[in-house]
């Protein structure tokens, strides 16, 4: 997946975020957040379908300074038709540092609250701590939410996961641990998959989530420790969603490639690694997750490298795998193990682009020359449908219906079994009809285990392949439910 997601000023762009609409008439609301409480807002989430902050979304909402609404720091937002809906979430913190690049850092992090705006009037809060006023534009206070520490948070309740006879594992990527920034610190603090997130997605029938991470975050240098704070919150997000009974896979999402610099993607520039490298790595992270791998050895599942790159041929690419799969069968693990191929794992590609040996991934990827002494491992595929696959286009022009077909029988041929773990497409652009044929013409194949949508998510924002709420591709999860390859949980 070829989008550049970046995080700045408490924002996540991925090709153009919370731009600022035009209109030639007044707003139908304006309506403000005014900062009455003794902390620090510190902007963390903005989520929009065409609303807007008024001028811009301010990273930092001081304390208050005084009694009236005007000495109090408050952030305005414009909502222009009945559809309109705009949330601003922050940070809660005693104090506000600033880093040289004069990013606002959280001091002192006490919890996180956010309102959602919606015409005509009113706005939703929530919050773990800190007091707001929610006003209107002409000082009217809508309400007062007021919070304390320890005060009982009403509980998110998470259906039971829906299970399904055949093609079990269907779900999303619930992606940002693994996104550009120039603190990893709001990634810690916030990035990882939550409650919220797991209750949204299990409510249209989703039983898989895909973490993606970054390796530079993880392991800031290779074959060094791990960073234990990061690796914390992945072992807290995984326990989360496998104790409510889903499935996980932990994608290590860094296309063979190992960049420092965390505002470089690794897919643009980085070292390419080897198998010591990788298999150094995966020992680490399987060390921080053994307990997990042991409680839940068919729910938990590791993706040794999203989306490998053209550096290296195919049986490069396998040979590192097969390092990483005997140090793990070596610790007695028997989880999933789900293997990219090179050139972006492709589908549409994977019996015709050759490398620089002349060998496809399916001359390479098949049984005679996968090590894996249990036999416990998938092949793993993406596919989108624009132009050149790359899911970087908003409208979708090629559903590739005789490489899928020969992928497929390629599968049966070797009894290979397969997931794919990214696909999508935006609500406009033609691509919901393909999905739904391309999820057709997969399902007709014994040997598919799932799929996950990219992408999933609460720091999206409206990016185009965004299914979670505010996202341009939103309706996509309805779309999969009306078309019977989700289902809802029972009541």
């Amino acid at each position: 997946m070829n989008c550049m997601p970046l995080f700045y000023m408490g924002i996540i762009l991925c090709v153009s975020a919370l731009t600022a609409y035009a209109h030639s008439s007044n707003p139908i609301a304006h309506l403000g957040l005014a900062n009455n409480s003794d902390y620090y807002l510190v902007l963390s989430t903005v989520d929009h379908d065409t609303a807007s902050c008024s001028d811009e979304c301010y990273p930092v909402l001081a304390p208050k300074k005084g009694s009236t609404a005007n000495e109090m720091s408050q952030q305005w937002v414009d909502l222009w038709s009945t559809r309109d809906w705009i949330y601003v979430g922050y940070n809660v913190c005693q104090s506000v540092s600033y880093s040289a690049a004069g990013l606002p850092q959280c001091q002192g992090y006490l919890g996180h609250l956010g309102a959602t705006f919606s015409p005509p009037k009113n706005a939703k809060f929530a919050a773990e701590e800190g007091k707001v006023n929610i006003t209107t534009a002409h000082g009217n206070t809508l309400f007062i939410a007021e919070f304390v520490p320890d005060t009982p948070v009403e509980p998110i309740i998470v259906p039971n996961p829906v299970r399904y006879d055949t093609v079990p594992f269907r779900g999303n990527n619930i992606a940002a641990a693994e996104f550009s920034s120039p603190s990893i610190d709001w990634i810690i603090q916030d990035g990882f998959p939550n409650k919220e997130e797991l209750k949204h997605f299990a409510e249209y029938g989703m039983n898989t989530y895909r973490i993606p991470i970054r390796w530079s975050y993880a392991q800031p240098t290779l074959l060094g420790p791990l960073n234990q704070a990061y690796v914390s919150q992945l072992v807290a997000s995984s326990t989360l969603y496998l104790e409510a009974g889903f499935n996980v896979i932990v994608d290590l999402h860094s296309y063979m490639r190992f960049q420092p610099n965390s505002m470089i993607e690794p897919s643009h520039a980085g070292q390419v690694v080897n198998a010591e490298e990788l298999t150094d790595i995966w020992d680490k992270l399987s060390d921080a997750l053994l307990t997990l791998s042991k409680a839940y050895p068919k729910q938990l599942m590791f993706d040794l490298m999203n989306e490998p790159m053209k550096d290296l041929n195919s049986r490069a690419v396998l040979d590192r795998y097969n390092a990483v799969i005997k140090m793990l069968r070596d610790k007695d693990l028997s989880n999933l193990i789900l293997l990219e191929g090179a050139h972006w794992s492709g589908m549409h590609s994977w019996l015709t682009e050759k490398d620089q040996q002349g060998q496809t991934n399916g001359d390479v990827f098949i049984p005679e020359f996968i090590k894996d002494p249990i036999n416990h491992y998938a092949i793993n595929v993406h596919q989108y449908f624009d132009s050149d696959h790359s899911g970087t286009q908003l409208n979708c022009t090629s559903l590739p219906v005789e490489k899928i077909k020969s992928f497929i029988a390629w599968a049966d041929k070797y009894q290979l079994r397969f997931m794919v773990t990214e696909l999508g497409g935006a609500d406009a652009g033609h691509c919901q009809p393909m999905i739904k044929d391309f999820l057709t013409l997969i399902h007709g194949s014994s040997q598919l285990l799932g799929w996950t949508l990219w992408a999933g998510g609460r720091h999206w924002g409206d990016y185009m392949l965004s299914n979670y709420k505010g996202g341009g591709s939103a309706q996509l999860p309805q779309v999969l439910i009306d078309a019977d390859f989700l289902s809802r949980p029972k009541r």
